[in-house]
């Protein structure tokens, strides 16, 4: 009883104070700190309640966590350079691809305007794509058919490929560029055209075909030579230009040519369109 004889109910302390530590220790970060349930029984039933809120928290920062790695795991392992933006226009997070195609360490890409990666002709256009595809953020090749390049960090430039994809994160949209160096892609192609170039332009005969003697390409020295457009030509067998009573050794030949062996120019029979045999030295 206190002095004016009113019966009074002790609080408890004890309990309490374990309580009121055990929530700020888990404010804190500390969620291995388990909450007691002590005390009466409301006390008690708060304890219990607060220890499944923390082992629900505790499993939830578990379960991200391994998403997390898991995200960083993929990023890694992605065969092209990734580079991630917020929608900021800042570089979150990058790969050791990109380290390597642009010559900078990912410390120094964090928090970078994504534009250092741009080179300098198309850095004033590059902030409106981006806020473009912020505001329909699906994933698609960059670009639409224009000619994109990349900067490194010496200064030059490269011709890329860019994809980009959108997720949703607690801190905003989050857009990643993967990005590739098509420059000897371009070389190939280049070639490859010169190549088909001086094929359609040659007077002499060249025909492509697989292994399996079906006719690929047909240039139009072939027409010439032949007859046949390549339109009649392209799909069929190789056989119909051959005349029967060659046709054995022309087989032993081309399987030479299967297992890898060099074959030099020999001579051999052709039959035309109109079915007169011309002979003449053939190269595989």
């Amino acid at each position: 009883r206190d002095v004016t004889g009113v019966q009074t109910c002790a609080l408890p302390i004890c309990p309490v104070t374990a309580l009121r530590q055990a929530a700020a220790a888990v404010a804190t970060g500390c969620y291995d700190t388990r909450v007691p349930a002590a005390g009466p029984a409301e006390l008690a039933s708060l304890g219990q309640a607060a220890e499944l809120m923390r082992t629900r928290l505790v499993t939830a920062l578990s379960r991200a966590e391994r998403a997390e790695e898991k995200f960083r795991v993929l990023l890694e392992a992605a065969p092209d350079a990734v580079v991630c933006v917020g929608a900021d226009g800042l570089i979150a997070l990058v790969n050791a691809q990109a380290e390597l195609l642009f010559g900078y360490d990912r410390d120094e890409l964090a928090g970078q305007p994504m534009e250092m990666l741009v080179p300098e002709g198309a850095r004033d256009l590059h902030p409106s794509h981006r806020a473009g595809y912020v505001a329909d953020p699906r994933p698609r090749p960059m670009g639409g058919g224009m000619k994109l390049a990349g900067r490194r960090r010496d200064g030059t430039t490269f011709p890329a490929e860019i994809s980009l994809s959108a997720s949703e994160t607690d801190e905003g949209i989050l857009v990643s560029a993967s990005v590739r160096d098509v420059t000897e892609a371009r070389r190939a192609a280049e070639a490859a055209a010169q190549l088909a170039a001086i094929i359609q332009s040659s007077h002499d005969a060249v025909i492509g075909k697989t292994l399996e003697q079906i006719i690929t390409s047909w240039n139009p020295g072939a027409e010439r030579l032949y007859g046949y457009t390549a339109q009649e030509m392209i799909g069929r067998h190789v056989q119909v230009l051959i005349p029967v009573c060659d046709r054995e050794r022309e087989a032993q030949v081309l399987a030479a040519v299967a297992r890898g062996e060099r074959v030099e120019q020999y001579e051999t029979q052709r039959v035309r369109k109109d079915q007169t045999t011309d002979r003449k030295s053939t190269r595989l």
